[in-house]
């Protein structure tokens, strides 16, 4: 998946955002606004806007200004799987963070 095909898909969500992370984080990302706006849309909550989508401390950062519960824990599951996912190629085996600028990798992304 593309940036531009996952801002497409989402755009409820993720308007003009830009997203400060690799491409192999797309995919989580991807299955996070789904279940966001599925919530959404079964009249659970009001529409959110995600403000800021990045990398940090090897880990996936999604940011929202408000939101329930139930949204802040997909966003929580989210962030906590990024730290098990390359950043860059989105490959799930060999995975750890790298020393330094921290940043997560699968074996051969390092």
């Amino acid at each position: 998946m593309t940036i531009e095909e996952l801002i497409n898909k989402h755009h409820k969500i993720l308007g003009g955002i830009y997203l400060e992370c690799g491409p192999g984080w797309y995919d989580l990302i991807d299955q996070l606004c789904t279940n966001i706006q599925r919530h959404i849309d079964l009249g659970e909550f009001e529409q959110i806007y995600a403000s800021q989508i990045k990398e940090k401390f090897g880990g996936l950062r999604f940011y929202i200004g408000y939101g329930d519960e139930y949204i802040f824990d997909l966003i929580e599951e989210a962030e906590d799987m990024s730290y098990n996912i390359c950043e860059k190629c989105g490959s799930t085996n060999n995975v750890s963070q790298t020393t330094g600028w921290i940043t997560t990798r699968c074996k051969k992304c390092k």
